[in-house]
């Protein structure tokens, strides 16, 4: 999982407590489907931090991410 993770997420932004991901990879976003998976990266991103953060998650075809980047 981590090794798929660092691939296919890219991090949006980060406002009160909410960590905005957007997934390229529809294998990750199945990935993270499931709670627990969630719950278990809110966990590790919130003693990172030193704050509660809650994950929002988003699919996007990477392509369709690169071109909407490279538009501006």
């Amino acid at each position: 999982m981590q090794k798929n993770l660092g691939e296919h997420i890219i991090i949006d932004k980060v406002e009160d407590g909410l960590l905005h991901m957007i997934v390229i990879n529809k294998l990750t976003h199945t990935l993270l489907e499931k709670r627990e998976n969630i719950e278990y990266l809110e966990n590790i991103i919130s003693e990172i931090l030193g704050t509660p953060t809650t994950i929002k998650i988003s699919f996007e075809n990477k392509e369709d991410y690169f071109a909407k980047k490279l538009m501006g």
